[in-house]
């Protein structure tokens, strides 16, 4: 008897085949005897447990034994994913929607790497390691894109990148279609080499691509990042918000620069510095009921650095004002010196502070400003702009005028590239929204734009230049920064050094210039990236290179 029941296995039943973890399956064989259920429903199954299963010593049940023993619902039509624990996710720009992604896979256990086009902290990271592109693209099991597009992250992930990934890798694409090379993508999802895609945004909009649509592991969604309730409601605020700016009476009209700044919502606190009145300005600001707080410094007892200290913008207007038959090379070589001194003191106090530097010849100006950084191993080009925004300004405000009726300026965009002095200045008519037609009156309108600051002047009989609309200029550019520092990315024209940004080391070597006017992508560290200059008419073309063979003289 005993050896009987040494020899004899322990009968296990189960109630479906084991489809994954086999290997083990195969050890329980070598123990027990295991038999699949054959009862087919509930009745047939309490008949066979006191006959042929009556002898079982175990059973192994899945969802799927509800559909036998329980009079329930069965699973067979669900899907069997993978327990995100333990998961790396791979977070390609690691901007605001990189950091609110790994804070919603944290809860599940998921370790977060990120690839940006420079380190963050680790405060700034969230806790997410840094790693190298390649390094993101090889030991990722998710791989998460959140990039702009422009002319160095095109197909930034194609057919190469895709086949260094790991064997079953997730991608996921919501930011730009063409930075991943769709029918690579498509090819390696039919293969089997990724094992799923989530996209909203595809290559050839409206078209999709048929390889993708008749995959099942493809999630194709529209792109709905916005709707839901409550962006909704914020979105339209924001909108509304800015058709009161275009109400005249809403906006202050004194030639005074931080009365505006100090309005905006963005900002706790404003610091005054010069060589006069400050502390009177100051307290007279602080009179005006906004959370902001103003501090006014003069040179005294280290007022340039306790105005610096702390601060996150910093914008430069300091400088002698341009008088009768002046022209903005002569300003050079005082307003250059206080380029020059104001920033020796930011590398010592605030070297990674975001400046704005106003004071004429910008074309100048700028790179002394980066020059002087330079010198001290502190110049990040993503922190370092001139404000051009004056020339934007103009450009639409004028083209509105002509227009008349109810044209509003604030509702037109015409870009303005180039430089910031006489005929560096390029409005780029050609490129406005909506379209204007200017017909024969182009060249004056150009013309004007370029020498809108000798038209004050000469306005002024001398005894002033460009402040009110300098100052509404300096204040959208401000805004501008401090909108993007909080997580809204904002498009904006700015005088940069190309080659340290994304997407100007092409405009650059094209243009043969170092320091341009172009369109900028601003993040909340800087500038993320700079769009391309787009097609020009041949009249512009023609005037592009006249401005860039003087920008080349300044540069020399």
């Amino acid at each position: 008897m005993q050896k009987n029941m040494q020899t004899s296995k322990p009968f296990i039943l189960f109630f479906s085949p084991v489809r994954h973890a086999r290997a083990v399956s195969e050890e329980l064989r070598e123990v027990a005897k295991v038999e699949l259920v054959t009862s087919t429903n509930r009745q047939e199954f309490f008949k066979d447990v006191q006959d042929k299963y009556k002898d079982i010593r175990a059973i192994y049940r899945t969802s799927a034994s509800g559909a036998v023993s329980l009079p329930g619902w069965i699973y067979d039509q669900i899907d069997v994913g993978h327990d995100p624990e333990g998961k790396v996710l791979g977070i390609l720009g690691m901007g605001r929607i990189g950091h609110a992604l790994k804070a919603r896979c944290d809860p599940f256990g998921i370790m977060a790497q990120y690839h940006n086009h420079s380190k963050l902290s680790l405060e700034q990271a969230a806790g997410a390691k840094y790693v190298s592109f390649e390094e993101l693209i090889s030991e990722s099991d998710i791989i998460s894109i959140h990039v702009p597009l422009n002319t160095e992250t095109r197909h930034l992930v194609g057919d190469q990148e895709i086949n260094k990934t790991n064997d079953g890798v997730i991608i996921v694409n919501t930011a730009r279609a063409a930075v991943v090379d769709e029918n690579a993508l498509a090819e390696a999802l039919g293969s089997g080499k990724v094992a799923s895609v989530g996209l909203d945004v595809y290559e050839h909009e409206p078209l999709i691509n048929d390889r993708l649509l008749k995959n099942e592991r493809a999630l194709l969604v529209p792109h709905l990042g916005t709707h839901t309730v409550e962006t909704l409601i914020k979105m339209e605020k924001c909108a509304m918000e800015n058709a009161r700016r275009a109400v005249p009476s809403y906006v202050s009209t004194k030639p005074n620069l931080d009365p505006h700044h100090r309005k905006s919502p963005l900002q706790s606190h404003i610091a005054l510095y010069d060589i006069v009145h400050t502390p009177g300005i100051a307290t007279d600001l602080n009179h005006i009921d906004t959370k902001a707080t103003v501090s006014g410094y003069l040179p005294s007892n280290d007022g340039l650095a306790k105005a610096l200290s702390g601060a996150d913008i910093i914008v430069v207007t300091a400088g002698i004002a341009r008088k009768p038959g002046m022209t903005r090379d002569d300003l050079f070589n005082t307003n250059a010196s206080i380029i020059r001194d104001i920033f020796t003191q930011v590398e010592k106090t605030c070297p990674e502070v975001i400046s704005c530097i106003v004071p004429n010849p910008v074309n100048s100006t700028v790179p002394v400003g980066a020059e002087t950084l330079r010198a001290a191993g502190v110049f990040d080009p993503t922190r370092l702009f001139s404000v051009t925004t004056l020339d934007i300004v103009r450009a639409s405000t004028f083209a509105a005028h002509v227009l008349g009726g109810d044209a509003d300026s604030m509702s037109i965009r015409v870009p303005v590239i180039d430089g910031h002095s006489g005929a560096t200045i390029l409005p780029l008519y050609s490129q406005a929204q909506p379209p204007i037609d200017l017909g024969a009156e182009l060249p004056n309108f150009i013309n004007r734009v370029q020498f809108g600051g000798d038209e004050i002047v000469k306005s002024k009989q001398g005894v002033g230049s460009a402040t009110t609309c300098m100052a509404y200029a300096g204040f959208r550019f401000v805004k501008a920064l401090l909108t993007a520092r909080s997580g809204t990315p904002v498009v904006e024209e700015a005088y940069v050094y190309l080659p340290g940004i994304s997407g100007g080391k092409e405009i650059s070597t094209e243009l043969e210039v170092d320091f341009f006017s172009v369109k900028v992508e601003l993040g909340q560290r800087g500038a993320e990236g700079l769009l391309p200059i787009g097609n020009l008419s041949d009249g512009e073309k023609i005037l592009l290179g006249k401005a860039v063979e003087e920008l080349r003289v300044v540069r020399s």
